[in-house]
């Protein structure tokens, strides 16, 4: 049996991941998970709590030894602190916590400068263009945005951005199914440069089932970073 509780970290200690969410799950029996999906899984003994029933049986053992009269009862009180430690140990092995780091809310970066941010239960996208790609346009002047209810893979082109300097196209990062665009593009379409990975944001997408699977394919904004200051 499973029990589960989830923290989120939107700004605190965790400042290289500032919109991790973070799962604990108690577990009676050892796991290991490592996924593929963005995710992974890995072992959390309660070391708090363990570390009270260790300190604790140290702290009767040592008061038995010391107090018993002879050495022969010395002897088996040693034995049996022994054997509880023992027991103590075997029963911490067998419970564990797992903590699943999700990339849900989190930027991914293509190397066609598109970005995708998935929403909380990981089913839809968000898609836009980078701030280094919008630098590279320069004023944009006119966005095609794409029609809702269509189905796209990953790598499809779903709009264009022209400026006064080129025109380039939108690719979709992952595929499924777009069901809505940034209309507010059409009347201020220089909103991409202002704001090209908040308000500039081009359309959003529903995942094709499994598809968020892909996700950890993608940069991270680390990644992104040594990839156009390589570029």
């Amino acid at each position: 049996m499973a029990y589960q509780a989830v923290l989120r970290n939107d700004a605190g200690p965790l400042q290289k991941f500032p919109h991790t969410a973070i799962t604990l799950t108690y577990h009676s029996t050892p796991t290991v998970d490592i996924s593929k999906n963005g995710t992974s899984t890995l072992p959390l003994v309660g070391i708090g709590t363990f570390a009270l029933i260790i300190g604790f049986y140290i702290g009767m053992g040592c008061y038995i030894c010391w107090s018993c009269p002879s050495a022969r009862y010395q002897s088996i009180a040693y034995t049996t602190f022994l054997l509880l430690l023992l027991t103590v140990i075997l029963l911490a092995g067998s419970t564990t916590f797992s903590v699943r780091a999700s990339l849900n809310g989190e930027k991914r970066y293509t190397p066609a400068h598109e970005w995708i941010e998935l929403s909380e239960d990981g089913l839809e996208g968000t898609i836009g263009i980078s701030e280094y790609a919008a630098n590279a346009l320069g004023d944009v002047v006119y966005v095609e945005l794409p029609t809702d209810n269509l189905d796209v893979n990953a790598g499809d082109a779903i709009g264009a951005v022209e400026s006064v300097k080129s025109a380039s196209d939108i690719y979709s990062p992952l595929r499924g199914t777009i069901f809505e665009s940034n209309s507010l593009l059409e009347e201020k379409p220089g909103t991409i440069n202002s704001g090209p990975e908040s308000d500039g944001w081009i359309a959003k997408i529903k995942l094709a089932e499994g598809e968020s699977e892909r996700l950890a394919e993608l940069m991270d904004a680390s990644a992104y970073r040594k990839f156009v200051t390589e570029d």
